[in-house]
């Protein structure tokens, strides 16, 4: 009896696991990107944050960094693949 009640609870929670996640699925990304961020950016807003910028003020300038950082990287990287591409197309 005690192994079938085990089974039992075990499928049920398996079902009741793999409906939460099919439900939260769209919310996984989001959630992953904004704790990555996070992560990332602390260390930089807490430092801004010491030196005398509010704590707003702070998150905006990590951000804008950030920004800017990824604008030039693509400026950098799109013309060499585009050139790649024209290349490849060929």
């Amino acid at each position: 009896m005690k192994t079938s009640l085990r089974v039992y609870t075990a499928c049920v929670l398996f079902v009741l696991t793999a409906s939460l996640g099919w439900l939260l699925a769209p919310l996984l990304i989001p959630l992953i990107v904004s704790v990555a961020l996070y992560a990332l950016l602390e260390p930089a807003v807490s430092r801004l944050h010491r030196i005398g910028l509010g704590r707003t003020a702070s998150v905006i300038v990590a951000l804008l960094l950030v920004l800017l950082l990824l604008t030039v990287a693509m400026a950098l990287i799109a013309p060499a693949a585009s050139a790649r591409g024209d290349r490849h197309a060929e």
